[in-house]
């Protein structure tokens, strides 16, 4: 798989592959309630957090697709992060995963499939 400095994850997309972009600061993501798998990918940078970043995992909730990082540098002695398909900081200092989103939310039913 080849990416090119503006693509942060390719996707797989009804067994084809799409492309996720990031432009002017936002990540795109086509069609994210289909979203079944998601590569590693590196070199995203975060606002207000230093270093680079590579998602470790992703999830689909509501019709948006959310992205845990870690820090290229550090991995995993520092906290993971977590951002939306807009590259907005949604949740800081995670130590969990993705259940630390849902203790935030106070809602596990995204956990359940």
């Amino acid at each position: 798989m080849t990416i090119n400095a503006k693509e942060i994850a390719k996707i797989n997309y009804k067994n084809e592959e799409v492309i996720v972009k990031m432009k002017s600061g936002k990540i795109s993501v086509l069609y994210p309630e289909d979203v079944i798998s998601l590569w590693i990918i590196e070199n995203i940078s975060v606002p207000e957090h230093y270093g680079t970043w590579y998602t470790i995992d992703s999830i689909v909730y509501k019709d948006t697709v959310y992205f845990l990082l870690e820090h290229e540098e550090y991995g995993d002695e520092t906290p993971n992060i977590i951002i939306d398909q807009n590259g907005r900081l949604i949740l800081k200092e995670v130590f969990n995963g993705f259940e630390d989103l849902a203790d935030f939310w106070e809602d596990w039913s995204f956990l359940e499939d």
